[in-house]
């Protein structure tokens, strides 16, 4: 009786402890990596990804003042899961990512600050710039966390290949990374 309990519970306990993907289908690691990203847990995201290359543009945020901004942002991200549709190897997921626009973030917010930093642009004084770049960092956080701050809804289609580990989600997803960081990087494509 003992070793029946034991192996019922071994069995219950292993899928828990074990914690990686192996048996998921595609639509619940993507379901897990974008609630990681959501929590800012680039560490649990980076458990779901194909390579750990895949989230370095969000664990770029070490640094407190990057973790902080990572967090306000991701923390507004919302996501829904669609169809999922499988290919040999190959799996993607229809996702829904509304996150904030930080296009109109920066945007609105670039009018006060060139003015604040035309008004130190000649001076000399480090204390000054460094006081100015305070005061910009403090003005992008505050934008973030109104709550009326603008969101984007991107459609996009979550890539995941199937590994010895199980289903990841794939290094090719470019689309998803831009939803996720509210199409920034469309800001910089355009100049």
């Amino acid at each position: 009786m003992k070793r029946l309990w034991a192996i019922i519970v071994m069995t219950w306990m292993l899928p828990m402890l074990a914690g990686c993907s192996i048996g998921q289908s595609p639509k619940e690691v993507a379901n897990n990596f974008l609630t990681a990203v959501q929590k800012a847990d680039f560490d649990r995201a980076s458990t779901w990804v194909e390579s750990k290359d895949t989230t370095s543009e969000l664990q770029k945020a070490k640094d407190p003042d990057g973790e902080k901004l990572a967090k306000a942002m991701l923390g507004k991200m919302n996501f829904e899961l669609g169809k999922e549709e499988r290919n040999g190897d190959k799996a993607t997921v229809e996702a829904k990512i509304t996150s904030l626009d930080v296009g109109r973030i920066v945007a609105g917010a670039m009018k006060d600050i060139i003015a604040m930093a035309f008004a130190t642009a000649f001076s000399n004084d480090p204390e000054k710039d460094k006081k100015t770049q305070e005061i910009a960092k403090q003005y992008f956080m505050n934008a973030i966390n109104d709550p009326n701050a603008p969101k984007t809804t991107t459609d996009v289609k979550i890539n995941l290949v199937k590994t010895q580990d199980g289903w990841k989600v794939a290094r090719d997803n470019k689309e998803l990374m831009s939803a996720l960081i509210g199409n920034a990087d469309k800001i910089f494509n355009n100049m």
